[in-house]
């Protein structure tokens, strides 16, 4: 006896399939993005490149916030296909996430979660770190997605977003 796989059922895998590798940063954003700088080129010289939107993620070292809005420290890590950082790769170095828009909660971006950044690049800020005055890149945030064991939280940071009337996820 044959057994025949239904089209709804073919066209459900293929859905499924191709959502789990969907983007997490838009479209419109990724088009504008510079593709062929490596992250280490702007790390040795931020200055240079300010101005370039860039794509980056890894892992969030610290959050700090206070009334002008919140820095995210990140570990990097490469990003793989659907802009999910690769905790297997080796990383580039450390960069800063200017967040102009409101409180970040740093509990909610607490340390060691993934974070994949859109954002343009600042210049460099330096910040000590044990004894140590470190060069950081800085990105002011243009979009942030974060991911979690239990799925992912988008956040489009255009200031367009933030409403009193619509409150942020993490206040």
């Amino acid at each position: 006896m044959k057994r025949r796989i239904s089209i709804p059922l073919i066209t459900l895998l293929f859905i499924l399939s191709i959502s789990g590798c969907a983007h997490v940063i838009s479209r419109e954003t990724r088009d504008m993005a510079a593709q062929n700088i490596p992250f280490q080129w702007i790390a040795e010289n931020p200055e240079r490149y300010r101005g370039i939107l860039v794509i980056w993620g890894g892992e969030i070292i610290e959050t700090r916030s206070s009334r002008q809005g919140s820095i995210i420290e990140v570990l990097q890590r490469p990003l793989g296909y659907s802009e999910e950082p690769d905790e297997t790769q080796g990383s580039g170095g450390r960069f800063l996430v200017s967040y102009d828009y409101g409180f970040l909660n740093p509990v909610a971006l607490r340390r060691g979660m993934k974070i994949t950044v859109a954002g343009m690049v600042e210049g460099e800020k330096r910040i000590g770190v044990d004894d140590i005055d470190y060069p950081y890149p800085l990105l002011m945030a243009r979009e942030i997605h974060l991911w979690n064991e239990y799925g992912t939280v988008d956040w489009h940071q255009q200031p367009w977003y933030q409403y009193p009337s619509y409150p942020h996820p993490y206040y």
